[in-house]
Order: C-alpha cells, then structure tokens, then sequence
C-alpha cells in the first residue's frame, strides 16, 4: 500500500517537472520571440537615425509595430522631411547668395576696370593739355624777354617790337581758345546746362563766323567760299550754335594744307536746315570715324600751320547739335581726300513767313542780328572783382571802349554802392570765386533782390568743377571761361547792355 502511494507520488512530481519544463521552454521561446520583436524596430531606429543623422535627409525609418516605437519612428522621420526641406531651402538660398556675390565681383571688376581706363584716360588728358598749354606759354615766355631787350634799345625799333606784341597777343588767344574748350565741355557735362532759344538769322551767323575766320585762312593762302540762301530764321541758342559752326571751320582751316580749300555752306532739305564745312585736306582713315566726337581724341591728320587742339572741338559740337534736337556727321572718301562735316537741324523751329522776304540784311528787329555797327552805349557796367589787378585791368578796358563803369571788389562793396549810393548798374560782371562772404552768384542774387530785378550779369570763372559749373547753371547768368578775349568780352557785354536797357522798364515793373 504505501509503495502504491510512493509511486503516485513520483509520478505527480514527475507530470509537475514536465509541465514546468514545458512551461520555462515556452516561456524561454515566448522572450526571444518578444526580444526580436523589439531589436529589429530599435536596430532600425539607431540604423536610420545615423544615417539622418549623417546628412541623408531623404531617409525615412519603416516601422510598424502599432506602438510607441512606431511613433518614434514617425517622429524621426517628420523631422527627416523638415531638415530636408530646410537643407533645400538653405542651399537654394547658398546658390542664390554665391550668384549675388559673383555678379557683385564681376561688377566690381568691370567698375576696377573702368576706374583704371578713367584714370588712364585722365593722365593722358593732363599729359595732352600740359603740352598743348606748353606751346602758347613758351611763345609768351620768349616773345616776353625779347621785348624787355627791346625797349632798351635806340632808336626804338617800333616794328619788332609790334611783331613779337603780335605773337604774344596770338599765343595769349590761343590759351585762351584751350580754357575756353575745357570749361565749354565741361559745361556740356553738366548735364543741367540749357539752351536758351532765339530767332536767329542763319546767313548773318555764317557770315560773322566766315569774317571772324578769314584772317586765318588768308594767312595760309586758302580759298574760303561761302554760299546761304537770302534769309534762314531757326530758333536756336546763337551763341552755341556759332561756337559749334566756329569749331568746324577752324578745324578745316587748322587741318587743310595751304593753298587749300574750305565752303561753308547753307541748305534746306526737306525739314531739316543743313549747315556744312567741306575742306580738300587730309580726310578722315577708317580709325579715325571710330573715334571722331569723342573727348580728347586725337586722330590721324595733324595742323598745318603749327597750330594746337585739345582734341575737344568735334565733342563740344556733337553735345550742342544734340541739345537742338539735331545731329553732327562727317564724310570723306579716305585719307587724303577731304572732309565734309554737316550739322542738321530740324526746321519745326524755323519761322518760314521770313523766307524771302527781304535779304540777309533785312530782318525783323526781333531776330538775332550779328555783324551789326557798334552803337554808343549809354548804362553803367558794375565790375566785382576780388582781383585788383584783374578789376582794374577790367576797368580800363571797359572805359576805353566808352562804357560807363563802376568797380567793387566783394558782393558787400557791391551792395553798399547800391543802398548807400544809389547805383543802378544796367549790367554786373561779377568773378565767381570771390573772398569774402558771398561768391559771385550769392553777390548778383543779393543785388538782385535790392534793386528789385533781375538785371542781365556775367560770371567770369576759371573753376571748371562740375558742382561749380552746375550752380552757375541754375541761375540766369551768362558765364565766360577767365583768362577771356577783351574784343569778345566787350561785345557780349554791349549785347548784354543793350538787353538790359530795353527790358529794365518792364522787369523794375514786374518786380
């Protein structure tokens, strides 16, 4: 009995064994089947976020285990979109940048560049004037210490001592010439510069600027026509226009060969009035149309008599056709051949009812009429002058032509002549580069609002500074180029005096 209950009870200890056993295997297969459930998604976490991690923002993590894991995953991956598209974002921007500073280094090379051709191209400019100015100045220097010799010398030997005035009178006029070219292409570049339109009679300007060329084309035996019609009236600026005319002519003659030929010529074509300056001299080569109206350009054909360029004349001429709303153009058949340069200006302008009526000779009292007798001039001219020397030599040159003048040397003299002693100048020339307080525009405009109108004035200025040319412009003045040519100084201010008489009246009233 008790070996039966022995038995039982192994055999129970035994089913227990097994079914523990069975029980710790399963449980056993039940963990590695749970761990490998829960490595592979981890290994594919730690996998997919180095390789995020090392720049592959367009790698995406796949788990799908419904859980916390899987939401990891969806977290790594929105993150993995968002660097994406920030690194697209930030490189597009990179590109647009490297684009920006490329274009921005490639401007900075081509303004480097442009500076260095400025540069280049102002220290041949300085190099051409210094040696242009050089010329003019020797022959004063020279012609300066003969005539010290002379004058101590008996008998007085009157004719050399005339001939080398002569040549310093010329080389004087010939600085002159060049400053005159500067500060007129300086004023072109001022850009607020304007022309100031009148009723001009074309023939009666061609004529004057004929007459005042002549001499130079006689002295080198050149034949010099002119053909107009009987009457032209455009609306131009006549001062311009007759340096522009004067620009050409003097070239041809300053280029044609002695014994040469120059026509200075006057047609209309269709709506378009023409004037052209044609010479048998060098011509124009192929390189030289290229390079033609540009500044300080100096082409193949050299002067004949000895004469100096700045190389500015054809640019001055090109900016004041165009400030007509006309243009300049040349033609020649190649070197040696000739030149023939034209200026065309529209008609619309014109006044064609004056059109054969009458002559040349014959226009209305309203048309700007040169070559005309110098009247006696009743006025008074006021000088303001810093420059004792400069007002005194002003002085006396006016006074020797019959003018009526009184000399100030600041704007405050000035304005004390005119409150204190009751002076009303019909005309003031004034320096602009004054010492005292006031420049000389600053001298005119206190004047001005003194007497109550705007009385016609004159600046003389040697400062071709753009700011300085630009101001001068702003204000209703006329301004000359210091040193300045006495005869031609003298008949701007008669013209300007003459104005100033006939519209005193009406502005004193107006004001």
């Amino acid at each position: 009995m008790r070996r039966r209950h022995f038995a039982q009870l192994n055999a129970a200890v035994w089913r227990s064994s097994l079914v523990l056993l069975a029980a710790l295997i399963i449980a056993m297969l039940a963990g590695l089947l749970l761990a490998r459930k829960m490595v592979v998604p981890i290994a594919a976490l730690r996998a997919g976020a180095a390789r995020i991690g090392g720049g592959d923002f367009e790698q995406r993590i796949a788990v799908k285990t419904g859980d916390e894991l899987e939401e990891l995953a969806d977290q790594f991956n929105h993150m993995a979109a968002q660097l994406q598209e920030s690194h697209a974002d930030l490189q597009l921007r990179v590109e647009r940048r490297t684009a920006e500073l490329t274009s921005a280094n490639r401007r900075l090379a081509n303004a480097g560049e442009r500076l260095r051709r400025a540069n280049a191209f102002k220290s041949e400019m300085l190099g051409t004037v210094a040696h242009d100015l050089k010329n003019p100045m020797s022959v004063i220097m020279t012609r300066t210490e003969l005539l010290s010799g002379l004058i101590n010398v008996t008998p007085l030997p009157r004719e050399k001592i005339a001939a080398n005035i002569l040549s310093v009178r010329h080389a004087g006029n010939q600085l002159v010439d060049m400053v005159n070219s500067l500060l007129a292409d300086a004023l072109t570049d001022a850009h607020e510069i304007s022309i100031r339109r009148s009723p001009v009679d074309i023939p009666a300007l061609i004529s004057e600027v004929a007459e005042t060329n002549r001499p130079h084309a006689e002295r080198k035996q050149q034949t010099f026509a002119v053909a107009a019609p009987a009457s032209l009236i455009l609306s131009v600026d006549h001062d311009r226009l007759r340096e522009a005319i004067d620009n050409l002519v003097s070239n041809a003659i300053k280029y044609t060969p002695r014994s040469g030929k120059i026509d200075l010529t006057v047609a209309c074509e269709a709506d378009h009035a023409l004037i052209r300056v044609a010479d048998d001299g060098p011509g124009l080569t192929a390189d030289d149309m290229t390079r033609l109206f540009g500044r300080f350009q100096r082409l193949s054909a050299r002067p004949t008599g000895g004469e100096s360029s700045t190389g500015l004349g054809l640019s001055i001429v090109k900016r004041i056709a165009e400030l007509h709303g006309g243009k300049v153009a040349a033609e020649s058949a190649g070197s040696g051949r000739g030149t023939t340069f034209t200026i065309s200006l529209p008609q619309t302008s014109a006044f064609p009812e004056m059109h054969g009526q009458g002559t040349a000779g014959d226009p209305p009292s309203s048309v700007h009429k040169t070559g005309a007798a110098d009247a006696p001039l009743s006025g008074t001219i006021l000088i303001i002058e810093d420059n004792s020397s400069v007002r005194v030599s002003l002085d006396s040159l006016l006074r020797s032509e019959g003018l009526s003048v009184v000399s100030a040397a600041s704007g405050a003299e000035a304005l004390e002549l005119i409150t204190g002693k009751q002076l009303r100048p019909d005309l003031v020339v004034s320096d602009y580069n004054l010492q005292e307080n006031m420049n000389g525009l600053e001298s005119i405009a206190s004047l001005r609002a003194a007497l109550g109108w705007n009385f016609p004035a004159i600046v003389l200025t040697g400062d071709s500074r753009r700011e300085v040319l630009q101001a001068i412009a702003r204000h209703k003045v006329v301004v000359v180029a210091k040193p300045c040519k006495g005869d031609e100084l003298v008949q701007l201010i008669r013209e300007s005096v003459r104005s100033s008489v006939a519209q005193a009246p009406q502005d004193q009233e107006q004001a």
